[in-house]
């Protein structure tokens, strides 16, 4: 019973993606930053939810907004390739920034995938463009807990 629940959830996350919004108004400043290269989600991805989201997405004895718990011990299992409340998208899909959520919330003023849901965190100012960029480069190096590179200039331009 358990292998038929994978299929039938990204069965219904496609059939239920025809009925989503696309973002507008996304903000492209992130671009402009250097690419990050190596990751360690509990140091480099991470402290950007207990700073920027843990007011509203983590569990203090309640409920946490749109049941999204960024917890540090439950933030990436309910990220990576967890749909969102609406079952129409997934939060982080790995290798794939602009079809993630995640991302679109943080950078869109119309992120979707409902119209007039709202861009993240909700009531303050947009995230620095470092961070933004970290998050993307994230989840396009596949959404990692940890990954290590080397290259010889240090830095890959976009």
């Amino acid at each position: 019973m358990s292998i038929r629940w994978p299929w039938l959830l990204a069965s219904l996350c496609a059939h239920a993606a025809l009925a989503q919004i696309a973002p507008t108004e996304c903000s492209k400043g992130w671009e402009r930053e250097p690419r990050t290269q190596s990751f360690d989600y509990a140091l480099d991805i991470q402290p950007i939810w207990g700073q920027f989201c843990a007011n509203c997405h983590v569990d203090h004895g309640g409920s946490p907004a749109v049941g999204l718990d960024l917890d540090p011990a439950f933030s990436y299992l309910n990220l990576v390739n967890a749909p969102d409340y609406s079952l129409t998208i997934m939060r982080v899909v790995p290798g794939d920034p602009e079809g993630s959520l995640l991302f679109r919330k943080l950078v869109c003023a119309q992120p979707g995938p409902a119209e007039g849901d709202p861009p993240m965190p909700l009531g303050r100012p947009s995230l620095a463009t470092a961070l933004q960029a970290r998050v993307h480069d994230w989840i396009e190096a596949g959404a990692p807990l940890l990954l290590l590179r080397v290259h010889a200039d240090g830095f890959e331009t976009r």
